[in-house]
């Protein structure tokens, strides 16, 4: 397994309540998967490739990709493939599903648990101010895009996520 602390504990949540728990991540790294944690990638997956020409999107793993020789195991075009991350200006569909996300599963039983975002690519104001669940924010500093009075965090953690995550789990 995974060796960060809190992904260990994250995983033990997990499996406690596994049909009531979302991972979201705006991380492009595979983490979540090597703790064995489902998650949701909100930017997309480092470790797969896709092909812009007939929408195949593939696992390579930590294997080298060359670009010269490797092909679309699907239609073996080579021009259109490319990471399968959201570039800086790139479209991420994912952000419509995320919305819905917290409009429809948040009420007050819900816990929500943001850890590490300067919140300045995606709002998390905007997606969170209005719901009612429980929120707790955990960032290594406070943000100037995160009003965490505005948005009515219960809890906030400016520390490492490994030293505060035993707080969190008890919460």
């Amino acid at each position: 397994m995974f060796q960060y602390n809190a992904y260990s504990v994250l995983k033990e949540i997990y499996d406690e309540y596994p049909d009531n728990v979302i991972n979201v991540t705006m991380n492009i790294s595979d983490f979540y998967e090597r703790s064995n944690i489902p998650a949701l990638h909100v930017h997309g997956e480092l470790t797969k490739m896709e092909c812009e020409a007939c929408g195949n999107r593939w696992d390579i793993g930590y294997n080298k990709w060359d670009i010269e020789k490797d092909t679309c195991p699907e239609c073996n075009n080579k021009k259109d493939v490319r990471p399968s991350v959201v570039f800086f200006g790139g479209q991420a569909s994912m952000y419509s599903f995320m919305r819905r996300a917290f409009e429809y599963t948040m009420h007050p039983n819900s816990i929500v648990v943001i850890i590490g975002t300067q919140g300045n690519v995606v709002s998390i104001e905007e997606n969170l101010i209005t719901t009612p669940c429980k929120k707790i924010l955990c960032n290594m500093e406070s943000s100037p895009d995160i009003n965490a009075k505005k948005i009515g965090f219960d809890k906030v953690y400016y520390e490492n996520i490994d030293m505060a995550i035993d707080k969190i789990k008890i919460i």
